[in-house]
Formats: structure tokens, C-alpha cells, sequence
């Protein structure tokens, strides 16, 4: 196993940190979705990120990584906006 494959599973275990409270505040009906996109958005690309590190050994991996940090990249700009207003 190398450096890139435990930083991969280092990602997916963040992201299933992050997507827990959110999950919890929809179920409290503590957050609506308006709320969520940002952090299901992040979610969404620190696994992708995380999967293209992890589990990719091909020379799509980059590629792939480099959309799921495009995603957070969006996700951050969509929670400053709402932070914003």
C-alpha cells in the first residue's frame, strides 16, 4: 500500500465524518435541503477524491481526483454565498 492509498481512505473516512451531522440535522428537521447541498456537495467530492486515491490504480485516477476536488471547490463557493446573505 502506498502513501496516495491511505490518503484515499484518510478522505473517505473524513467524508463519512462530514455527511454524519448533516444527516442527523435533516433528521431533526434542524437543516432543510436549502441547507444541505453545500455539505452533501463537499461530501460528495472528498469521496470521490477519496475512491480515485484509494481503489483507482489507472491513469484515470488524476482525472477523477481532480473532479471531486472540483466539487468541493463549488461546494465552498455555495456555502460562502449563503453565508453571505
Amino acid at each position: 500500500m502506498g502513501a496516495e492509498q491511505y490518503a484515499g481512505y484518510f478522505m473517505l473516512l473524513t467524508a463519512v465524518i462530514i455527511a454524519i451531522p448533516v444527516i442527523f440535522q435533516m433528521r431533526a428537521r434542524e437543516a432543510d435541503y436549502r441547507f444541505a447541498w453545500a455539505p452533501v456537495l463537499f461530501f460528495l467530492g472528498l469521496a470521490t477524491t477519496g475512491v480515485a486515491f484509494a481503489f483507482v490504480q489507472s491513469d484515470k485516477q488524476t482525472s477523477i481526483a481532480v473532479a471531486g476536488v472540483a466539487a468541493m471547490l463549488v461546494s465552498l463557493l455555495f456555502a460562502q454565498a449563503k453565508v453571505s446573505r
